[in-house]
């Protein structure tokens, strides 16, 4: 059974909690450099919800660079966004004039084929920035999805934004099967799932911000996303990509926590802002090419 920290913090103050969770989770952090694939799927600012918080990114590499880990920022164009841009735009090129860090666009990197024995993908171009990196942290955003199949994206979709081609909307009709299979290429050694500002609603880029004030943090990307989509009030076993990355060994259902300062789980309660049949709209609209307000 996989540990899980969970620690109640805010963006400003989260440095501790970093502190903590490698401490509890009994990381070392004697690597020389990480990679942080940041969870920015548009242009949208922290105080949304939707994007990494450069606040919370900041705390993390500062204490990173403390212990002289060279750290580097990863994000992919998609369809509705360029990560150069979001780079730009959501604050993070700033942080490279201040830290021993830098972002790179991963569909700009080099790159090498890695086959894999997925249900959907035998092969991903594994961009060099992380197939060279001494240690890979999956940073996301806990949020809802528009899709009632999908429900939850966290630590484990996080990693559907490492490949490298722009039109990912390919992969949507077996979007569970490719989650699975991106992170037996893309391979997180931690998850550090920011939950400070979560979201409900028509996530992952048009729901409603939740300040739950705490931070998820695991080896076990398959636990840390049970935990999240228990939170939101779904059974994890109904989520279909969370069972075929349990089945594919990628992480546990089941999870050991460690508290640190957190709150009791059972007394988050969140309004869920969603109308389930406004949800299966999204989602028959989803199914045949045609773009909803969450994606």
């Amino acid at each position: 059974m996989s540990n899980l920290f969970i620690c109640a913090t805010d963006e400003f103050n989260c440095y501790s909690a970093i502190e903590k969770a490698f401490s509890s989770l009994k990381i070392k952090p004697d690597f020389k450099n990480a990679v942080i694939k940041l969870n920015l799927c548009s242009l949208k600012l922290r105080e949304t919800g939707v994007t990494s918080d450069p606040i919370v990114v900041e705390q993390i590499i500062k204490f990173l660079n403390e212990h002289n880990v060279h750290v580097t920022l990863v994000e992919s164009d998609s369809a509705s966004k360029n990560a150069d841009l979001a780079f730009e735009f959501l604050g993070f090129k700033a942080l490279e004039k201040r830290y021993d860090v830098k972002c790179v666009n991963l569909s700009k990197d080099e790159f090498l084929v890695k086959k894999i024995d997925g249900y959907y993908l035998k092969s991903i171009e594994v961009p060099q920035t992380i197939a060279k990196a001494d240690f890979f942290i999956t940073h996301p955003k806990l949020k809802t999805h528009s899709s009632m199949k999908i429900r939850v994206t966290g630590a484990l979709k996080n990693q559907f934004g490492c490949l490298r081609n722009k039109n990912k909307a390919q992969y949507h009709s077996a979007i569970h099967e490719v989650i699975a299979d991106v992170n037996l290429a893309f391979i997180p050694q931690l998850a550090i799932v920011d939950a400070i500002i979560a979201m409900t609603g028509y996530g992952p880029s048009a729901g409603i911000p939740q300040r739950l004030n705490l931070m998820l943090v695991s080896h076990d990307l398959v636990a840390v996303d049970a935990l999240g989509a228990k939170m939101f009030g779904f059974n994890p076993y109904s989520i279909k990509y969370i069972e075929l990355a349990s089945k594919k060994k990628i992480g546990e259902i089941n999870s050991k926590i460690i508290y640190a300062q957190s709150k009791n789980m059972r007394n988050v309660n969140l309004d869920m802002h969603i109308n389930p049949a406004i949800m299966r709209s999204f989602e028959l609209l989803s199914s045949i090419g045609i773009r909803t307000p969450g994606e």
